[in-house]
């Protein structure tokens, strides 16, 4: 059994009475440390690559599409799944990534609890009439991770404290360099990808900049630029974002929030690509890059003068291209991730 093996990096959970593994090779193949991984599964986002990364750090993974679940059995069913899954597998951990108001209840959470250490991760970014219903549930899980400070601060003021913040990452194995320089399809120089929310029911606090920021480009580049997703262009699947970033010269990133340490994933997967990507900057942003693999902006004219110094200077920014490719593996996958959580459930105790 696991929690006889006595590994010098294993950490003792008192909810579980178990043994988390730190080191993959700490456990043999068939006495790896399980973890019950409740994942998002869409046309537009797949789980797999949090997997994967579970498993580079030593997990035995036991995976659930919860948003399956939930469309054919409603959430009273899905609630049951998850506890029937929970005490079958008996697993050392449990992750959930689940966003959605009204999906989880108090009870459900109590019992995973008593299981094994539960943990919630939400990247979502929202107001705070919004998140409330994760304050609500955040004293009855192991630990819970927000995609920024401000989500974290307000836990702490109820009183609070077992919430940090977790980055997003990407799929690096999919958003890679490649050779789409010839495309015909996809002939612009400076790319945006993301959705359009201004004047919609979704209550963004710069949504209405990311259209101002879109229009100053369109007016200044003109061919040169193109932004994508609902509301600009269309919406684009993953392996056509793959494309746009390798043909691309120059991504641009916009976030909804300017709250520390909050990104949009769009900026690692472009990074990943490949492709300079000037970051819109956020409190926080040098914990995450630097000068030597990204560029940042905090005002038009700047994002403009950014853009005009990488597409004037070739070997400047096909050096910082590569090197910000390197650097989202190195700091910023899900492997690095899952050492990360370890970490932070350690400090939670």
């Amino acid at each position: 059994m696991i929690d006889r093996i006595k590994s010098p990096t294993a950490m003792p959970i008192e909810g579980a009475n178990k043994l988390v593994s730190f080191e993959e090779g700490d456990f043999p193949n068939e006495n790896k440390p399980t973890v019950l991984f409740v994942g998002i599964y869409s046309p537009l986002f797949n789980s797999d690559f949090m997997v994967r990364g579970f498993e580079q750090a030593g997990y035995r993974v036991e995976k659930m599409d919860w948003q399956l679940i939930k469309l054919n059995e409603q959430i009273p069913g899905l609630r049951e799944r998850l506890i029937a899954k929970a005490k079958l597998s008996q697993p050392d951990l449990i992750f959930l990534h689940i966003q959605n108001e009204g999906v989880l209840d108090r009870g459900t959470v109590e019992v995973l609890q008593s299981v094994a250490p539960t943990v919630s991760y939400n990247f979502d970014c929202r107001p705070y009439e919004q998140m409330k219903w994760a304050y609500d549930l955040a004293p009855y899980f192991e630990l819970n991770l927000f995609s920024n400070t401000e989500d974290v601060q307000r836990c702490k003021a109820l009183d609070i404290n077992n919430c940090a913040v977790l980055q997003s990452s990407a799929d690096y194995g999919l958003y890679k360099p490649e050779k789409y320089f010839s495309d015909p399809n996809h002939t612009e120089e400076i790319v945006f990808i993301g959705n359009k929310f201004d004047n919609t029911n979704m209550k963004f606090d710069n949504a209405a900049e990311r259209t101002q920021m879109v229009e100053f480009l369109d007016k200044h580049y003109g061919k040169q630029f193109k932004a994508w997703g609902i509301g600009f262009s269309r919406m684009v699947k993953p392996e056509e974002e793959v494309v746009i970033y390798n043909s691309a010269k120059i991504a641009v990133t916009h976030n909804n929030f300017l709250r520390s340490r909050y990104c949009s994933d769009r900026g690692f997967r472009a990074m990943g690509c490949g492709c300079l990507t000037i970051h819109q900057y956020y409190p926080e942003i040098n914990k995450d890059f630097n000068s030597h693999v990204a560029s940042t902006w905090l005002n038009f004219d700047m994002l403009r003068e950014q853009i005009d110094i990488h597409l004037e200077n070739e070997e400047l920014r096909i050096a910082k291209a590569k090197a910000g490719a390197e650097w989202v593996r190195e700091n910023h996958s899900w492997h690095k991730r899952v050492l990360q959580l370890q970490e932070l459930l350690k400090m939670n105790k």
